[in-house]
């Protein structure tokens, strides 16, 4: 099982023509696969526990990361595949995940947070990723709130284009689900933007 979940992040990856654009079908067939190969790992997690699962991804990250710090910032830009993906798979476990986990969870959220929260040139399937991250572990934030504003600005950054305003709105609803006492202004001043530009999707706006 635990080579299972190294497995499943690896079928997870997307493939490395993803950057030259996809079409529709090609779009809906990776999500489906890769959805079902999230449940595979969901599974190992009800087997195995959470603890078992996280140091597996975490291991697998860290394989990752060391490879990037050899790579150049052009190599790195198009070759995002292997970290997004174990992203997505801590994604698939978050339900498994307590409010008070501290030892893998907030290696993960530095590294988003230092690497990609900032970079608004990442493609936008990774966008699309981070922002599931952040809405699955809005509880999680809830309970560590110092990366709240960082990952609130990254989530709205996401309306403003259309191939991530769909998971971006989502993740914004989830966090003010979570995290509403925390949230204040800076919410009721999206909702002014947002209705304001009238720029995103009505199924957007309504998230």
């Amino acid at each position: 099982l635990i080579e299972l979940i190294d497995i499943c992040c690896g079928l997870m990856e997307y493939p490395a023509w993803v950057n030259e654009g996809l079409d529709q079908e090609e779009a809906d067939e990776l999500k489906k696969h890769r959805f079902f190969v999230g449940d595979t790992i969901e599974d190992c997690c009800r087997l195995l526990g959470c603890d078992a699962v996280l140091a597996q991804i975490g291991a697998r990250i860290q394989k990752v990361v060391t490879r990037q710090q050899q790579q150049s910032p052009a190599e790195r830009a198009q070759q995002w595949q292997g970290i997004e993906s174990c992203l997505f798979a801590v994604k698939s476990v978050s339900k498994f995940i307590p409010k008070s986990e501290e030892a893998m969870i907030p290696h993960v959220m530095n590294l988003f947070q230092q690497q990609y929260a900032v970079n608004t040139t990442l493609s936008h399937l990774f966008r699309n990723t981070c922002n599931l991250l952040v809405g699955s572990y809005a509880a999680w934030i809830k309970a560590h709130p110092t990366y709240l504003e960082s990952f609130f600005q990254f989530v709205t950054f996401g309306l403003n284009d259309p191939l991530t305003a769909e998971t971006s709105a989502a993740a914004v609803r989830q966090l003010c689900e979570c995290c509403n006492v925390l949230m204040g202004n800076p919410v009721l001043q999206l909702y002014e933007h947002v209705v304001a530009s009238n720029a995103i999707e009505l199924r957007d706006e309504l998230q």
